[in-house]
């Protein structure tokens, strides 16, 4: 499909479904920036000396309880543009057994997409340690290989860009066949997304413009995410995963 196809797709799916959608998506993002909130608010009132602990504590507690949330949000989303019903979305978010899987599913994608970074880190801390560090070279030697590093720095995060767009079909392989090994979905999921990266990014930026003003996100993020799932609904189905 097109870009173009792909959107208009989606507001097809999307047709007296908006109002249900919209509540699906709202749930999550509230949900996360609550919790992104209270975090922000422990650094600004609390002793930073025990700031990393409460920290770590209150992103358990949120990846806690936005791992039924995902799932159930993923599901209805891949449910409806898989023509079946949708209707059963609390029954999911009872189901212990699939919330663990779906709990090892996103810290798989978490983890990969966190080491994914640390080349990037590298060349920035490189950057700052050249620039402020005292390393003993030249002023304008160390700019320049502090630039060096820098520009490598950003060319690097494609790595990271292009780890993010292979899992994008893991949560919907997921909930098609949430009895497999979530390591094996990964590794689907990647397989799947091979010569389909740029079409995903094309996608992806193809809503950005509208979510610009930030107030916009809520409601834009409803079709932002039935696109994912028709994109991947296509991926998937071009594919022999069964």
């Amino acid at each position: 499909m097109k870009i173009s196809e792909y959107r208009s797709t989606a507001g097809e799916y999307l047709k007296g479904r908006y109002g249900e959608a919209f509540v699906v998506t709202a749930i999550c993002l509230f949900v996360f920036v609550t919790f992104k909130a209270a975090a922000a608010a422990f650094y600004a009132f609390s002793n930073t000396a025990f700031s990393p602990v409460a920290e770590a504590v209150i992103t358990v507690v949120c990846f806690v309880i936005m791992t039924p949330l995902l799932t159930g949000g993923f599901w209805w989303f891949f449910q409806t543009v898989c023509g079946q019903d949708n209707r059963n979305l609390l029954k999911l978010y009872s189901g212990f057994r699939l919330n663990r899987r779906a709990a090892v599913l996103y810290a798989l994608m978490w983890v990969k997409g966190f080491l994914s970074l640390f080349p990037s880190a590298a060349c920035f801390t490189g950057a700052y340690v050249l620039v402020y560090g005292n390393t003993g070279l030249e002023s304008g030697i160390a700019l320049f290989g502090a630039f060096q590093l820098f520009m490598l720095g950003i060319a690097l995060l494609g790595l990271y860009f292009s780890t993010a767009a292979a899992m994008v079909p893991a949560p919907f392989l997921f909930i098609s066949h949430p009895d497999r090994n979530p390591f094996r979905v990964i590794r689907t999921s990647s397989k799947l997304m091979r010569g389909q990266k740029i079409r995903f990014f094309r996608l992806v930026l193809s809503y950005i413009p509208a979510m610009l003003p930030v107030v916009t996100i809520p409601f834009v993020m409803p079709s932002a995410v039935m696109s994912a799932a028709v994109f991947a609904k296509e991926v998937i189905q071009k594919s022999d995963y069964e």
